[in-house]
């Protein structure tokens, strides 16, 4: 079976008007990537100390039985390998586990954009630190790759990704290290799902002449020994602490939708342990303006207005960044634009997994921090506001209202969070993904479900932490 990939499509439509937007920059910004120019085996890592902890032993030395024992292997897992897998592996090494993660998240129940984050954040950093070590070995060792006679563009690609060394297999590590963290992030599904498809792309890579079978089954193992080291930190930040309190009463106060019996969405995902901020509560900012007063009557009559009359393309804005259930949500969305730039800048397997790494940590601090202001003010929505000042007894939202207050705006938080993050990856597209994070912040204003003081002040939030982790990546 080869992964189900949700289909870049998703994005298409945000990457596209952004492609566009900065073509009509004259003079926008064309330096060099934030890719460091090192061997990626020297780079920072996240989670794992050191690549050296991570020990790899020593590929079989040529001319010996365990040689030739890997190269009877190297011709079987070859021909496991369907011309399938083959094509969706060369093409996908990387963002085929994105995907992954992806489907597991449109699958779960219910919306959860915080752990969604979390779960995204814990698969890039995986894989991130695999490639890093996997690196590093390949320096330790400096195996030379067996001549390949195969020629296809992508093959090459894979070729120049995995660089001169062949061992261990820095693609294989990528399949041992996201198969493992999916393990853990989504027991509902059974474990070996996951391991057949890194054994299927690690058969895919044999097949296509990108190493043998001993490469990648040392990159397999490294990447799980990894995984496991960053399991072991998701274990320990926080995401398993049951809430006990209580929900503060009165129309001050945010409660659920009209009709909706359900409890709040994680009020305990503001002290989840944080990548770059010091804590979730680092940045909280000052309260809303108060229940009942003219500041927020004044915007609630503004959400009210944006409701009435949409122009086509803020309703078409609105739905597109609903990120509700069934969605990859808003760090989902964000992910899928990502890996469009990423392919488009020609960044690589390990340019890639670097920008991911950076990319998902900043959203997830940025989820983390709203989540902490959320529940320290518990303001209510809208919809809960308009109704109970009588300003419209039955109004309801376009997009459907979440069941977690309104003050700040997740949405924009993750979205000014990833942009930071994007500017400084792909420099030369760093006004289009600007415009594109106002634009998903704007859309909860036009979805009907934030106040323009949630948006203005989740946006300043995510921007700080996206500089955060700007500060972090240029330090390779």
């Amino acid at each position: 079976m080869i992964a189900s990939r949700t289909s870049r499509g998703v994005a298409l439509a945000v990457c596209t008007s952004a492609a566009l937007l900065a073509a009509s920059r004259p003079g926008s910004p064309a330096g060099s990537n934030g890719i460091p120019s090192t061997d990626p085996g020297t780079w920072r890592t996240v989670v794992i100390p050191s690549p050296s902890i991570v020990r790899v032993p020593p590929p079989p030395a040529a001319g010996t039985a365990a040689a030739r024992t890997e190269s009877t292997r190297t011709a079987l897992a070859a021909r496991h390998a369907t011309a399938a897998e083959v094509g969706f592996w060369t093409h996908h090494p990387l963002d085929g586990w994105l995907d992954q993660a992806f489907t597991s998240v449109m699958a779960s129940q219910p919306k959860d954009p915080p752990r969604a984050a979390r779960d995204y954040a814990y698969v890039s950093v995986a894989i991130y630190d695999a490639v890093v070590a996997a690196g590093y070995w390949k320096r330790v060792y400096r195996r030379e790759r067996a001549h390949s006679t195969v020629q296809a563009a992508a093959t090459q690609a894979i070729l120049r990704d995995e660089g001169r060394y062949s061992y261990p297999s820095a693609t294989a590590a990528v399949a041992g290290a996201a198969s493992g963290v999916l393990s853990y992030l989504f027991p509902e599904y059974p474990p070996e799902q996951f391991d057949l498809l890194a054994t299927q792309e690690a058969d895919a890579m044999v097949a296509a002449g990108a190493g043998a079978e001993n490469d990648m089954a040392a990159g397999l193992t490294l990447g799980r020994r990894v995984a496991g080291m960053v399991i072991a930190r998701a274990r320990q930040d926080g995401s398993t602490a049951v809430w006990s309190g209580a929900m503060p009463a009165g129309a001050s106060h945010w409660s659920p939708p009209p009709g909706v019996d359900e409890p709040p969405v994680e009020p305990l995902a503001g002290t989840w342990k944080t990548w770059f901020m010091t804590s979730g509560s680092q940045l909280r900012p000052g309260p809303p303006p108060a229940y009942g007063s003219v500041e927020l009557t004044r915007e609630a009559r503004q959400v009210m207005r944006a409701r009435l009359n949409p122009t086509p393309s803020q309703r078409a804005d609105a739905l597109f960044w609903r990120g509700g259930q069934g969605t990859p949500q808003a760090p989902g969305i964000w992910d899928q634009v990502a890996l469009w730039y990423a392919e488009r800048a020609n960044l690589g397997l390990a340019g890639e997994a670097r920008l991911l790494a950076v990319l998902n940590m900043a959203m997830e601090d940025a989820a983390v921090a709203v989540w902490d202001c959320k529940y320290h003010y518990w303001s209510p929505r809208p919809e809960n506001v308009i109704r109970d000042l009588g300003l419209d007894p039955t109004w309801t939202s376009l997009v459907p209202t979440p069941i977690f207050p309104s003050y700040v705006s997740g949405h924009s938080a993750i979205s000014a969070a990833a942009a930071e993050v994007l500017a400084w990856f792909v420099p030369r597209d760093a006004a289009a993904v600007r415009a594109e994070a106002w634009q998903a912040a704007m859309s909860r204003l036009y979805g009907g479900i934030h106040f323009s003081s949630d948006i203005v002040t989740g946006f300043r939030m995510g921007r700080t932490i996206g500089r955060m982790a700007v500060a972090w990546a240029r330090h390779p």
